[in-house]
Order: C-alpha cells, then structure tokens, then sequence
C-alpha cells in the first residue's frame, strides 16, 4: 500500500526485505553479543555466528541466545541505507516510510518473549500479574505485553501521521519519531524489568536503558533538526 501511494516500484519490495532481514538479524545477533555478553564473546568469536559452543579442541552444536533490540535498531539503519544506495531511492525518505513499520514488528517480538518467559517483569501484587513458571513462581509484570501494547500503539499512530499529515512533515521526521518515541518507550519500561545482568544491581540505570539515549538523541535530532521544511521529499 505504501509502496503504491508512493509509486515505488514493487519490485523494489522484495529487494527491501533482503536487505532488512540480514540486516536484522545480524544487527540483533551482534548488538546482543558486544552489550550483554562482551566478556564472553570476545573469546568465542565464531561462536556469535555459528550455532556451536567450542570447549577447548570439541565442537558442540547449539542454539543461538540472545538478540538484542539496540543493536537490531543498527541493523535495520544500515539494512536501509544499503537499501536506498542500491535501489537509488533517497536514503532519509527511505528511513521515513520503511520505519513507521518498526512499531508493528516490535510489537509482536515482544509477544514472542511474552510466550517463551523471556525478558520477564519485576515481582508485583497487581491483579493482572502473570506468573512464568519457566522462571520462577513469583506474580510478575507481564512487562512484554506492556511494550507490545505500546509499540501497537506507535505503529498506529505513524500509520496516522502518515495519511493524515505527510505531505506537511519534515523530512527525516517519521525516522526520527519512531527512533526516538520506540526508545523513549523502552527506557521506560525497563523500570518494570528483571535485571538481565548481574552489574545491573548496583547501577541506578539498565544497560539498555543507558543504551536506548543515544537513539533518542538522534531521533530528536531528525524530528526537529534535520531539515525544518519537508516540502522537498526526493
């Protein structure tokens, strides 16, 4: 649909969904690696790309753990970017339209680690508290569905913002509002969150937290700095 009200050509579409699923994937993968688990992964390289664990001469096959939102918010910057270069399209104008769906995707990831315990809430008495026996047997903040419900809501209020005020935005600002808006949101919420790290009992802020200012300064950046007038999309 958008790719029609834009006249883009389609075919451009299944170019865009090689570039964002590399890009995704391997942003996530490595984000997670260089954020949570640097420690370990500087020494187990091989390890960030191959579903093995090496102990000394023996290989094991394994399973991939760990994805990290900060580092696939990079990947899909890049996936855009190398996107926009090969199909010659503007790489901001590409950043506006193809992110006002990062809202959506977002959303439903975070109901994929609502359903496998993951990334789990703080203890908490309120009524609709959810308990994941995969953890422990403590009421906790279903804290997942809290981020889907707002990430739902930011990709509808894109959607909005889109069919109700393109035309008078600046351009860079849907990149900018999603950047920084799904960031606010997750500093946020991390509030409501178990620690992921043991460093993190001793620190006032998360490491996504700390993590999620950087995008937020850019996304400010985008919305309101980057080009005061938007009546020039090419």
């Amino acid at each position: 649909m958008i790719y029609y009200r834009e006249k883009i050509p389609l075919h451009y579409g299944f170019q865009l969904y090689f570039f964002m699923f590399v890009g995704i994937t391997l942003g996530a993968r490595v984000g997670h690696c260089l954020i949570y688990e640097f420690p370990y992964y500087k020494s187990h390289i091989i390890e960030i790309f191959l579903p093995i664990k090496i102990y000394g001469s023996k290989i094991v096959w394994s399973s991939f753990k760990g994805l990290s939102s900060h580092g696939g918010a990079v990947g899909i910057i890049l996936a855009i970017i190398f996107y926009a270069l090969f199909t010659k399209q503007s790489i901001v104008r590409s950043m506006d339209l193809i992110t006002m769906l990062t809202g959506w995707c977002c959303a439903w990831l975070r109901v994929g680690n609502l359903m496998n315990s993951e990334i789990v809430g703080i203890p908490t008495q309120v009524p609709w508290a959810f308990v994941f026996t995969r953890y422990d047997h403590l009421p906790r903040h279903p804290v997942q569905l809290y981020e889907a419900i707002a990430y739902m809501a930011l990709f509808a209020f894109s959607l909005w913002v889109y069919f109700k005020r393109w035309d008078r935005l600046p351009k860079g600002f849907m990149f900018g509002m999603n950047l920084a808006g799904g960031f606010m949101l997750r500093f946020f919420l991390e509030f409501f969150k178990e620690n992921l790290l043991e460093v993190e009992k001793n620190m006032m802020l998360h490491v996504g937290q700390l993590w999620s200012i950087p995008p937020i300064i850019i996304g400010l950046y985008f919305m309101f700095f980057y080009q005061k007038v938007g009546s020039n999309r090419k």
